[in-house]
């Protein structure tokens, strides 16, 4: 089984920082315990067109715990990792038929963009979630349960117009359930990516699942003007700071049918960064941290904490 990319960092600190205290043992010497701390980030870079940045290298970086900087000790720009991915497409009543047919796009196009290597699990939700595939890297089994969606119930009168302006779709359900459908996944990068109108039903539950299970949020936002401009429009607040918060990437469904491969690269591509942190305890998720690139200022940075789950639920 390969070495995870945190225990691996963690050894290298640790030999760095010991290594001169083992290598030639004397008894008459002193001998000091040395804790090795170091807080690992997931980082990724887009210029501001949304194309991922490669080639960056540790000098590019600051990290500021706080307000002030603190130096990196390791820096590694990662390889296509695999990915485990949930892809959820809303079909509740803020979705139209014409919303719908844009999810199923999106799904269609981007389970052949990704690695032949790469896990994939697709559902449709609403006020239940309907797995139309499980977790698997069989294309075909993928392409029959995208050709199963339908266009999801369209109300009429009142309450169609109703639902032009809020979600009545439960987000956060369908979110847990593939949670616990990838915590069977073999891939060491986990991530759920949600195509909706309204990201119903989502908030701090939905954050704290999402990061027990070290899983990141991407969203499609397929547009509710509308709701948006009377904020009215769902939980897309609610989805802005979980996007955030775990390091993911929002896009606008208008433009993402060209951007398909931009969300592919934001998916696999980023920077393990790690940091001493300036005291020991382990409240990290609290502290405030900034990432910065002082020679891209208009780059786009989404980063999150890299951590185990250990035995959590999911």
């Amino acid at each position: 089984m390969a070495m995870s990319s945190f225990l691996r960092i963690l050894i290298a600190l640790a030999a760095s920082t010991v290594g001169a205290w083992t290598q030639q043992p004397d008894p008459d010497q002193p001998r000091f315990r040395v804790d090795v701390r170091a807080a690992l980030f997931e980082v990724r870079v887009r210029d501001s067109a949304g194309n991922v940045i490669r080639g960056l290298r540790q000098t590019d970086f600051r990290i500021l715990e706080a307000g002030k900087p603190r130096p990196l000790t390791h820096f590694e720009e990662s390889p296509a990792e695999r990915i485990s991915l949930a892809i959820l497409l809303d079909i509740g009543g803020s979705m139209s038929s014409q919303k719908i047919r844009l999810g199923r796009q999106v799904m269609q196009r981007l389970v052949h963009l990704l690695d032949p290597a790469d896990e994939i699990l697709l559902g449709v939700y609403h006020q239940d979630v309907d797995f139309l595939c499980e977790l698997t890297s069989d294309r075909y089994r993928m392409i029959e349960g995208i050709r199963n969606i339908g266009s999801g119930a369209r109300p009429g009168g009142w309450k169609g117009l109703a639902n032009l302006y809020m979600s009545n779709s439960l987000t956060g359900y369908a979110v847990d359930e593939s949670l616990l459908k990838l915590k069977k996944a073999r891939n060491p990068i986990k991530a759920v990516l949600v195509v909706s109108a309204g990201f119903g039903g989502i908030g701090e539950a939905t954050l704290d699942h999402l990061r027990l299970a070290g899983s990141r949020f991407f969203a499609v936002s397929l547009g509710n003007r509308a709701g948006d401009i009377f904020s009215l429009g769902g939980d897309q607040a609610a989805r802005k700071r979980i996007v955030r918060s775990t390091g993911g990437i929002a896009y606008s469904g208008q433009e993402v049918l060209e951007r398909l491969e931009q969300l592919r690269d934001s998916l696999k591509h980023f920077y393990l960064l790690a940091y001493s942190p300036a005291t020991g305890d382990d409240n990290l998720l609290k502290r405030k941290i900034e990432v910065r690139l002082p020679a891209h200022p208009n780059a786009q940075i989404s980063f999150v904490r890299r951590t185990s789950s250990g035995s959590s639920f999911y």
